[in-house]
């Protein structure tokens, strides 16, 4: 966006923290000079930062609505957890996508329930354009008509279960016949292509997955 600028990519971690603490002021004076009465937190990247801009938010007089993208940020910072809590003590709406996650918070938070709003997750029938049938798409992945497909697509991160995806694999081609699992996505925090490609391996499922490592264009995303 053109508040958030150099928070990603080739650069330092350090820089990125300190563009990240400049954007997020950026983000404030914005949402002082254009009134708005509530601002919304979807993903919060450096916690201590973003409490900060929060309580600014807050004492301007704002109402904060948080989506946590993850119920504890899935990075290991320094007062990981204690910084988590504050946010969502800090927010005077929270909204979570499933029952688990309320009670998640609920029970380790001790947010109170009435704080919260349950939204489920959409879907991603926006991608079926009609542009390509299941046909066509098998075809142009060498895919028997026939094969059960396991998708996993996305960014591959800490926290998304990849490590269990695979772990399932071995298990799962003795009760599924046909068994085809696609793995499309950019591997990133830390998680390398060659990690995935050794993990595969050591389970002797290569045979049994498509992968590619990568991030996907959206115009390729009905495919």
């Amino acid at each position: 966006s053109e508040l958030f600028k150099r928070c990603s990519g080739d650069i330092s971690k350090t820089a990125k923290g300190i563009n990240y603490a400049i954007s997020s002021l950026r983000v404030f004076f914005h949402a002082l000079k254009g009134r708005f009465n509530v601002v919304h937190y979807q993903i919060v990247e450096f916690p201590a930062v973003d409490l900060l801009s929060m309580i600014l938010m807050k004492l301007s007089g704002k109402r904060l609505v948080y989506t946590p993208h993850d119920i504890v940020h899935n990075k290991n910072y320094p007062l990981n957890n204690f910084l988590t809590n504050m946010l969502y003590k800090t927010s005077n709406r929270i909204i979570v996508h499933k029952e688990a996650n309320r009670e998640t918070l609920v029970n380790i938070f001790g947010v109170k329930p009435e704080k919260i709003a349950i939204i489920p997750h959409g879907g991603y029938g926006y991608f079926v354009d009609g542009s390509i049938t299941k046909k066509e798409a098998r075809k142009a992945l060498a895919l028997d008509e026939n094969s059960r497909i396991a998708l996993f697509f996305g960014n591959i991160r800490p926290g998304k279960g990849i490590e269990v995806l695979i772990d399932a694999i071995p298990l799962a081609k003795d009760k599924v016949d046909n068994l085809k699992v696609i793995i499309a996505g950019r591997p990133c925090s830390g998680i390398t292509e060659d990690w995935l490609k050794r993990a595969l391996e050591e389970k002797g499922v290569c045979n049994l997955v498509i992968s590619r490592f990568s991030f996907i264009p959206e115009e390729e995303t009905p495919l």
